[in-house]
């Protein structure tokens, strides 16, 4: 993982640390949130002005909610990781890059497969509150989903 110093003000490597460590950790809530398809577990980290851009549209935080639980409806079980690959801090807020990957298995095959599996790297933006880190915008950078075969245990 790349750690990237601001600019303003300079902070030591060992702070740098600190916040990634924080904000991974929010990752991870948010991670489990998403493994039980709790829309609402994984947008309580997101601020007020939250906004999330992908494929080409802005969604607002009423509408990203929105949208996940209409996809998530469609889902039966979902694995779900968060990993911080870089992070960067201007002195005001933290972006990160991150890298996620799900496995979904959905409820109908008809148009999906009976599972498929994303891949995606997004650039996120944290900033800090007084109730902790959340999640102020997500700018989808690349995607690939691809059908996969479950293992039936």
């Amino acid at each position: 993982m790349k750690i990237f110093g601001s600019f303003q003000p300079r902070i030591s490597p060992y702070e740098l640390a600190q916040i990634k460590g924080e904000i991974q950790a929010v990752y991870d809530l948010a991670s489990q949130a998403g493994e039980r398809l709790d829309v609402d577990g994984v947008m309580y980290w997101a601020s007020p002005d939250f906004q999330a851009k992908t494929g080409g549209r802005t969604f607002d935080h009423p509408q990203w909610t929105a949208y996940l639980k209409g996809l998530w409806a469609r889902v039966e079980q979902q694995t779900y990781s968060e990993i911080i690959e870089t992070l960067w801090w201007d002195g005001h807020e933290a972006r990160v890059q991150v890298r996620s990957v799900s496995i979904k298995k959905w409820k109908s095959a008809k148009l999906l497969g009976p599972a498929t599996k994303t891949e995606a790297v997004a650039e996120d933006a944290w900033i800090k509150t007084p109730s902790g880190w959340r999640i102020r915008r997500t700018t989808g950078i690349k995607a690939e989903t691809q059908p996969v075969e479950l293992m039936e245990k």
